[in-house]
């Protein structure tokens, strides 16, 4: 799948907030470093649950600060006027589907070099932009 698929997926009523999405999963390594990331704090079986087609286990929004950081997650959050919890609490309901999109089949590390690969976040923001 490829970007414009992956965002086209999630409408053009959530284009800020994918943009960011993207461009916080890009400057954190790509989607398998913030699985790995997720992993790594603990929260195994719910990334086990997003790699696949069955159903994916909830994360806590303090889960997602905890695993991209609180500047980060403050910084993306100021920049579509949400504050870091609100922001916090939508991409926890963004990030499953997003992993789950991408390992569908379990191709995560092919989806995600295809998807995410080279792109820095201004490549990714200029293409989530050609889209709305």
């Amino acid at each position: 799948m490829d970007l414009a698929s992956l965002i086209g997926k999630f409408g053009s009523g959530n284009s800020t907030l994918v943009e960011q999405v993207v461009s916080m999963v890009s400057q954190s390594g790509g989607v398998s470093a913030v699985v790995s990331k997720l992993k790594d704090s603990g929260y195994t079986d719910q990334v086990v649950s997003w790699l696949g087609d069955g159903a994916n286990l909830p994360i806590a929004a303090e889960a997602i600060e905890k695993v991209f950081g609180a500047p980060l997650v403050a910084s993306a959050a100021a920049k579509i006027g949400l504050d870091p919890k609100a922001f916090s609490t939508q991409l926890s309901t963004l990030l499953p589907e997003i992993v789950q999109t991408l390992s569908s089949g379990g191709g995560l590390a092919s989806a995600t070099n295809a998807v995410m690969g080279k792109l820095t976040s201004e490549d990714a923001i200029g293409s989530l932009k050609k889209l709305f």
